[in-house]
Protein backbone atom coordinates (compact mmCIF):
# COMPACT_ATOMS: atom_id res chain seq x y z
CA UNK A 1 0.00 0.00 0.00
CA UNK A 2 1.30 3.44 -0.94
CA UNK A 3 1.52 6.07 1.41
CA UNK A 4 0.07 9.46 -0.47
CA UNK A 5 1.70 11.96 1.64
CA UNK A 6 5.40 10.48 1.83
CA UNK A 7 5.41 9.00 -1.34
CA UNK A 8 6.75 5.33 0.02
CA UNK A 9 5.46 2.64 0.09
CA UNK A 10 3.95 0.79 3.99
CA UNK A 11 5.89 -2.45 3.80
CA UNK A 12 8.95 -3.58 5.43
CA UNK A 13 11.83 -6.64 4.72
CA UNK A 14 13.99 -7.89 7.24
CA UNK A 15 17.34 -9.46 5.38
CA UNK A 16 19.87 -11.23 7.22
CA UNK A 17 23.19 -11.15 6.55
CA UNK A 18 26.02 -13.65 5.50
CA UNK A 19 23.42 -14.88 2.43
CA UNK A 20 20.20 -15.74 4.64
CA UNK A 21 18.24 -13.61 2.81
CA UNK A 22 14.81 -12.11 3.62
CA UNK A 23 13.30 -13.53 7.08
CA UNK A 24 10.37 -11.76 7.61
CA UNK A 25 8.17 -9.57 5.34
CA UNK A 26 5.08 -7.42 5.76
CA UNK A 27 3.17 -4.79 4.31
CA UNK A 28 -0.55 -3.05 4.25
CA UNK A 29 -3.19 -3.87 2.46
CA UNK A 30 -4.80 -2.24 -0.17
CA UNK A 31 -8.62 -2.21 0.31
CA UNK A 32 -9.98 0.97 -1.71
CA UNK A 33 -11.51 -0.19 -4.67
CA UNK A 34 -10.62 2.18 -7.26
CA UNK A 35 -6.88 1.68 -6.38
CA UNK A 36 -7.19 -1.89 -6.77
CA UNK A 37 -8.60 -1.34 -10.21
CA UNK A 38 -6.29 0.62 -11.08
CA UNK A 39 -3.43 -1.13 -9.99
CA UNK A 40 -4.68 -4.54 -11.94
CA UNK A 41 -5.04 -2.39 -14.99
CA UNK A 42 -1.22 -0.93 -14.57
CA UNK A 43 -0.16 -4.59 -13.81
CA UNK A 44 -2.04 -5.71 -16.92
CA UNK A 45 -3.95 -8.05 -14.83
CA UNK A 46 -6.72 -9.74 -15.83
CA UNK A 47 -9.63 -8.10 -13.55
CA UNK A 48 -12.24 -11.26 -13.67
CA UNK A 49 -9.48 -13.25 -11.54
CA UNK A 50 -9.82 -11.02 -8.74
CA UNK A 51 -13.85 -10.96 -8.88
CA UNK A 52 -14.32 -11.65 -5.85
CA UNK A 53 -11.78 -9.26 -4.21
CA UNK A 54 -13.20 -6.46 -6.53
CA UNK A 55 -16.52 -6.96 -5.21
CA UNK A 56 -16.16 -7.04 -1.14
CA UNK A 57 -13.61 -3.62 -1.73
CA UNK A 58 -16.27 -2.30 -3.93
CA UNK A 59 -19.00 -2.98 -1.59
CA UNK A 60 -17.45 -1.29 1.31
CA UNK A 61 -16.09 -4.61 2.79
CA UNK A 62 -12.72 -4.89 2.77
CA UNK A 63 -11.21 -3.08 5.86
CA UNK A 64 -7.74 -1.14 6.52
CA UNK A 65 -5.70 -4.36 7.06
CA UNK A 66 -1.62 -5.64 7.53
CA UNK A 67 -0.20 -8.88 7.79
CA UNK A 68 3.69 -10.47 7.77
CA UNK A 69 5.13 -13.60 7.47
CA UNK A 70 8.56 -15.37 8.83
CA UNK A 71 10.80 -17.64 7.41
CA UNK A 72 10.69 -19.76 10.34
CA UNK A 73 13.34 -22.39 8.15
CA UNK A 74 16.02 -19.64 7.30
CA UNK A 75 15.21 -17.63 10.78
CA UNK A 76 16.36 -20.96 12.93
CA UNK A 77 19.15 -21.53 10.10
CA UNK A 78 20.38 -18.27 11.19
CA UNK A 79 20.30 -18.38 14.99
CA UNK A 80 21.74 -22.33 14.77
CA UNK A 81 24.68 -21.01 12.23
CA UNK A 82 23.90 -23.47 9.85
CA UNK A 83 25.69 -24.00 5.81
CA UNK A 84 22.40 -23.93 4.38
CA UNK A 85 18.38 -24.00 5.32
CA UNK A 86 17.72 -28.02 4.43
CA UNK A 87 19.71 -28.52 7.31
CA UNK A 88 16.65 -27.13 9.79
CA UNK A 89 14.11 -28.08 7.39
CA UNK A 90 12.29 -30.53 9.54
CA UNK A 91 10.72 -32.50 6.13
CA UNK A 92 12.91 -33.17 3.31
CA UNK A 93 12.00 -31.14 -0.19
CA UNK A 94 12.45 -33.44 -2.30
CA UNK A 95 10.59 -33.19 -6.08
CA UNK A 96 8.14 -35.74 -6.32
CA UNK A 97 8.66 -37.26 -2.68
CA UNK A 98 6.10 -37.04 -0.20
CA UNK A 99 7.01 -37.94 3.34
CA UNK A 100 4.74 -40.11 5.38
CA UNK A 101 3.57 -38.17 8.72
Amino acid sequence: MRNPIWVTWRNFDLVLPEGYGEVISGAEREYEYMKILKKLERDGLRKEKYEPLLRLAKDGRLKPSAGAGLGIERFVGYACGVKHVAEVQPFPRVPGMVPEL
